[in-house]
């Protein structure tokens, strides 16, 4: 059913766990997979202030690098073939799933797999929420991977 799965990495937990899920639907469907990290950059004008930004953005793309490279050889482990992308992030106008959206179009990716937080409240409005942003632009079948640790502790505390 899907050929080419593409799953997006930030280093989280819950990303982690979302690539170990795309590499067992990879193997089970036969497809390849795609692991994408996008490299944000923070606002040159912020970035000048305080941190020399040729060295910000060496340190950002190091750790996007990382993450990628830490994915990779979490997959390998399960004989899945997969192929990483360093996406650079626009400090102007493009959101980090307008650039995931570009990836998923630019490989033809049949699926795409995003691990969701489930941020609730003030903390959704203050940190965003990439999976549903992704969601509302999303032009292919998108699978969300919840963050099932969060959701034990708020079912726990409820």
């Amino acid at each position: 059913m899907y050929r080419k799965i593409m799953v997006a990495v930030d280093g989280s937990r819950i990303a982690s766990a979302a690539v170990e899920h795309a590499a067992r639907l990879a193997a089970s469907e036969g497809a390849a997979l795609y692991a994408i990290c996008v490299a944000e950059y923070p606002s040159a004008y912020y970035t000048s202030l305080v941190y020399d930004p040729a060295a910000l953005a060496s340190a950002v793309e190091s750790d996007a690098r990382k993450v990628l490279d830490d994915a990779t050889a979490a997959v390998a482990k399960s004989g899945v073939v997969v192929e990483s992308h360093l996406i650079h992030g626009s400090e102007v106008d493009d959101t980090v799933a307008e650039r995931l959206l570009e990836a998923a179009r630019g490989i033809n990716a049949d699926l795409v797999v995003l691990g969701t937080h489930g941020r609730r409240g003030v903390r959704r409005i203050l940190l965003g929420s990439v999976a549903e942003a992704f969601i509302r632009i999303a032009d292919r079948p998108v699978l969300l991977y919840p963050d099932r640790a969060a959701h034990a502790v708020r079912d726990a505390v409820a």
